[in-house]
């Protein structure tokens, strides 16, 4: 898709030649090659598992504006399927164009495929490319640990960050200097007026607490409730004071910040680019 929601040239050639192959699959008889028909049959039945999941976790958690289609989000979504590849609906595609390509097992067919699964290709490099503009560092962090399309490396890495990664600590480039007032500091659970206000940080909302207290606040922790939202987590808005050169851990990163954990072990959050490896 274009930025405005339009089909591309690519996106024509990957869905207009999955189509093709499906219908052929489905008028032709099967090929005789009984490995290739079960091969197929197993990437016909792992194929939803990949391109239905997309259409509700890029609705939940990329946010797209009221009445804009599902993949026209406003923050980079690497929950569920999308912390496995980058591209899971694009796998699931390619698997059902292969399902049915090598159950019909015909030369034909098989180009066919071959074009499609190309198509398909070349779209997801568009979209990354369109990614990078759009969420910048925060964007190439998340392609340097998410495989584009390898299933299996993509569960493997996410299982080594869950339980055998080490902690992420980076040197401080350019120092950062909390902005002075009361910082906003919340459970799971209250609710909070939002608003949009203009900001170079993609993810942020502007949210006021009852008692007063105001701050930005990821939209991934809270769920939106009309001119309200609720939290689903604690969050402690509080921004950290650190000189050029101070080591951090990284024990979080949203949007374009990271929540950081000093040697004195001082709590805090700054930007992702005041930091590097």
């Amino acid at each position: 898709m274009t930025t405005d929601g339009r089909p591309t040239f690519w996106s024509w050639i990957g869905f207009g030649g999955s189509l093709a192959v499906f219908v052929c699959g489905i008028v032709s008889a099967d090929g005789g090659i009984l490995w290739l028909r079960i091969l197929g049959v197993a990437c016909l039945l792992l194929s939803p598992l990949f391109y239905l999941p997309p259409f509700i976790l890029l609705r939940r958690h990329g946010r797209p504006d009221p009445g804009r289609p599902f993949h026209e989000t406003n923050r980079l979504v690497d929950h569920g399927l999308y912390a496995v590849v980058r591209h899971p609906q694009y796998v699931g595609y390619m698997l059902l164009t292969a399902g049915f390509a090598a159950l019909v097992q015909h030369l034909a067919v098989s180009v066919l495929a071959l074009i499609a699964l190309y198509g398909h290709h070349r779209q997801a490099m568009d979209e990354e490319a369109d990614a990078r503009v759009r969420f910048g560092p925060e964007y190439d962090a998340y392609a340097a640990r998410t495989p584009r399309y390898d299933v299996v490396r993509g569960l493997l890495r996410l299982l080594a960050r869950r339980f055998w990664q080490k902690p992420l600590r980076l040197t401080v480039a350019v120092a950062h200097a909390p902005d002075p007032g009361q910082p906003l500091i919340v459970r799971g659970g209250d609710r909070l007026r939002w608003e949009r206000r203009p900001t170079q940080w993609e993810g942020w909302l502007w949210c006021e607490a009852p008692n007063g207290h105001d701050g930005w606040v990821p939209e991934t922790y809270v769920e939106l409730d009309g001119d309200e939202c609720v939290l689903q987590r604690d969050y402690d808005a509080r921004e950290l004071a650190v000189p050029v050169g101070e080591t951090v851990t990284v024990l979080e990163a949203v949007s374009g910040w990271a929540f950081v954990r000093t040697a004195a072990g001082a709590h805090g959050w700054v930007p992702l680019r005041c930091l590097r490896s």
